[in-house]
């Protein structure tokens, strides 16, 4: 079952005038519907299969290789009018498109951690106290939560955008959501226990450096 599309939309699609599309059910073209008034329905999977079922019966080429070579034409032809109307239609999205969004998203990503490194030295120049450390990390995961959270919400809303209410965008955001949710707070816990134990490190040392000896 493919696609339901109007006599002009089928036109559109095969590129041809409303009244060949006439003639092609005048010849026999499935028609899904059709009444007084109302402009007809096609099911764009049968009239595809009607079109290629025409092309190898109609003996309009006795070389049985061109005859074949039309055939495949028609096919790739098909494919690609498939492609063009699933990508109006807002199922599939230009890897262009989504390529440019993640780079801009990144972009804000990484400088958003250029930002947090200089805090956090100031922030650790403060300190003097272990209680103040721990709120320092919790302060940095809480930081880093918001910045994987606003680069999620940044490719889900560019994704929406650039494909309307098609499948593509729930797709491309569902799989967005399970990277953010999985993989990149993984990672995350692995960054943050590593910053503890920089920042811990570093808060022995100048201890050490303090103490006299």
């Amino acid at each position: 079952m493919g696609i339901s599309l109007k006599t002009g939309e089928v036109a559109d699609f095969y590129e041809v005038t409303r009244r060949t599309v006439g003639s092609w059910k005048a010849a026999g073209c499935p028609c899904r519907s059709s009444g007084r008034g109302r402009e007809d329905v096609y099911d764009s999977a049968e009239v595809h299969r009607w079109l290629l079922a025409e092309a190898v019966g109609s003996g309009a080429e006795k070389d049985p290789e061109l005859k074949a070579a039309r055939l495949e034409i028609l096919k790739t032809e098909g494919e690609l009018r498939k492609l063009r109307l699933r990508l109006r239609e807002g199922e599939l999205v230009e890897t262009c498109e989504i390529e440019r969004t993640l780079d801009e998203t990144f972009s804000i990503i990484r400088t958003a951690f250029d930002g947090l490194t200089p805090w956090a030295a100031s922030e650790l120049m403060a300190l003097d106290r272990e209680a103040d450390l721990r709120e320092l990390c919790f302060s940095i995961d809480g930081r880093l939560d918001q910045l994987l959270y606003s680069a999620y919400v940044n490719v889900r809303g560019a994704l929406s955008t650039m494909a309307g209410r098609g499948k593509g965008a729930k797709v491309a955001a569902e799989a967005w959501r399970n990277v953010f949710g999985a993989s990149w707070r993984e990672q995350g816990d692995r960054d943050e226990a590593t910053l503890r134990r920089d920042i811990e490190a570093l808060m022995r040392r100048s201890n050490n450096e303090t103490t006299p000896s």
